[in-house]
């Protein structure tokens, strides 16, 4: 039996699926499909040219957070409706618009079948995080699979907007700095040395400003390459810093310090940490294991290095808000709720309300930042940009000057 690519019709939903399967022939292959309420569109035998291109490592569509928020959602909604797991994992294998989660859950349905607990199944595969894997087996434990997906889908739809409220803060700055850095090399190269041939033809004095810009724009003519090169190197070199430990440390310890990002950076931290952790504890997981996986959710290494001590704490004894006390990253409001939860008992109550809190939280550090970073970035326009074009009028209106 040879491997066959398939392209094909649901009947009734007129749904297309595309999948794979082992067929003695072409015909049986098609014979399968209609069996099985499929049209036909196209099958082919599976070599090197008709191969799906996002097979390969290099072209395989990353599965992101919000096919995550859509298996999650799906998968509860059909839970609900009475659906059993395998159905649940046999629909979402076909109606998922990416490519490499439609594969992956396929992979999870065969493994089920096989006797697999979902958990299981899902470990396998590192597209799914590990907060996921760790509340799915909680579900399976508990019976309440559909809730434990619903949560989880809106805890992930929670992330989504977190990101894009930060993304939205760093947009402006960011084509600010792309703006300043076309413009600059486009008045150097192309603008500046129609002024440097009219001075040298007048023969005036210069200022020392205007000077400085006139070599700086000649080296720029000169070695434009070498400014590309410059560029490139720094870009690279700085990406590849962030892979290393060392490198990605220090612009982590970089995020909380600068004065415009700090308070951002603590903020979207603190309202990760008690979003997370209000999910795993109102969810029956243990508090020091629902403290391991917040560890691991934590993309900053400066605050999973206080993980490291908070865990070690919890693991002598203490409470997690005694474990908090004189961290830089979560602010003493934070703890002290923390604190309130744990005398009272009622932690997940607790942890709820300061992860709404937070989250607020960052909406406000994200208007502060933005109200905050423009008149800067203006500023820095202006100085730069405008420093340049005075350093060139200035001659100009000595030697109109000295002309009448």
């Amino acid at each position: 039996m040879e491997l066959y690519l398939y392209k094909a019709r649901e009947i009734g939903s007129n749904k297309i699926v595309k999948s794979e399967g082992r067929f003695e022939s072409e015909d049986h292959a098609k014979r399968h499909l209609i069996d099985n309420k499929l049209v036909p569109i196209s099958v082919k035998k599976k070599t090197a040219m008709t191969t799906d291109l996002s097979e390969f490592a290099l072209f395989r569509p990353r599965i992101k957070t919000k096919d995550i928020v859509f298996f999650c959602k799906q998968f509860g909604v059909m839970l609900e409706a009475g659906i059993s797991i395998g159905g649940a994992l046999n629909i979402l294998g076909q109606q998922s618009e990416n490519l490499t989660l439609q594969k992956v859950v396929r992979e999870i349905d065969k493994d089920v079948q096989q006797g697999s607990n979902l958990s299981d199944a899902m470990a396998k595969h590192e597209d799914f995080p590990d907060l996921l894997i760790s509340m799915v087996k909680s579900g399976e434990a508990t019976g309440n699979m559909d809730d434990v997906m619903n949560k989880m889908s809106d805890h992930y739809e929670k992330q989504m907007e977190l990101r894009r409220t930060i993304k939205k803060a760093m947009t402006y700055p960011i084509l600010v700095m792309i703006t300043i850095a076309i413009v600059i090399p486009i008045l150097m190269i192309f603008v500046i040395p129609g002024f440097v041939e009219m001075f040298d033809d007048t023969g005036i004095d210069l200022p020392l400003a205007t000077r400085v810009v006139m070599a700086v724009s000649d080296w720029m003519v000169a070695y434009w390459y070498v400014l590309i090169g410059i560029i490139v190197a720094i870009v690279v070199g700085i990406r590849l810093t962030k892979k290393t430990y060392p490198g990605k440390k220090f612009f982590d310890t970089l995020a909380f310090k600068l004065p415009l990002v700090a308070k951002l950076s603590k903020m979207s931290t603190t309202a990760l940490f008690s979003d997370t952790l209000s999910l795993l504890v109102t969810s029956g997981v243990p508090v020091f294991q629902s403290l391991e996986i917040v560890r691991q959710v934590l993309q900053n290494t400066v605050a999973k290095e206080e993980m490291d001590d908070i865990l070690k704490g919890v693991r002598e004894g203490n409470t997690i808000s005694s474990s908090l006390v004189g961290s830089t990253i979560y602010p003493p409001m934070m703890i002290s709720m923390l604190k309130i939860g744990e005398e009272t008992g009622a932690l997940d109550e607790m942890l709820l309300k300061t992860s709404d809190y937070y989250n607020k939280e960052v909406e406000v550090a994200v208007d502060q930042l933005t109200t905050m970073i423009e008149p800067f970035l203006i500023a820095v326009i202006a100085i730069v940009v405008g420093g340049i074009m005075l350093a060139v009028i200035m001659p100009t209106f000595t030697m109109a000057t000295e002309l009448m």
